[in-house]
């Protein structure tokens, strides 16, 4: 797998001094013909039953409404326009870090969590001087038991190089 680059959208990079800026703006990845609010039914089943059935009438009725608030799915994280991130670093040199090996067993696992973000417009491919590892912690149920690994970042490279 190649590097991923954490936009929805296309990204300016300016350097001034120690300041790296990204201008993170949306791409179209939200279709806004799906009107239907399939994805919130599990939201209005869930509604406690000490409503009255006028209440629980407006609460559905304002879900429905609002329904482009809540996620679609595990990767719908949503995007914005507004938004200008500044990653202050006390250098002026790109912070990698070399590859991790990791588990075989993880290997297929971490594939298939980068193609659901890419697939979703979370990440895309790119080439870059910066890089961060994936590092992969083993999640449990309630009861204990092992369930699907969860596919994390390792900044702490760049983050003992961030201005406070």
């Amino acid at each position: 797998m190649g590097g991923a680059q954490a936009t929805a959208g296309p990204v300016s990079d300016t350097s001034e001094g120690r300041f790296r800026c990204f201008t993170i703006t949306a791409s179209d990845a939200v279709n806004s013909s799906e009107d239907d609010s399939t994805h919130v039914q599990p939201v209005m089943d869930r509604l406690p039953d000490s409503l009255t059935a006028e209440q629980r009438k407006q609460t559905i009725e304002l879900i429905k409404r609002i329904s482009d608030v809540f996620s679609r799915h595990e990767f719908n994280v949503g995007c914005t326009t507004v938004l200008t991130a500044c990653i202050h670093t006390t250098h002026d040199r790109p912070i990698a870090e070399p590859f991790r090996r990791h588990a075989r067993v993880y290997l297929d696992a971490i594939d298939k969590t980068i193609e659901k973000i890419r697939e979703a417009g979370i990440v895309g491919e790119c080439s870059s001087p910066w890089s961060a590892n994936v590092v992969v912690v083993a999640k449990r149920d309630k009861a204990g038991n092992p369930v699907a690994p969860r596919n994390t970042i390792d900044y702490h490279g760049l983050n003992s190089h961030c201005g406070r």
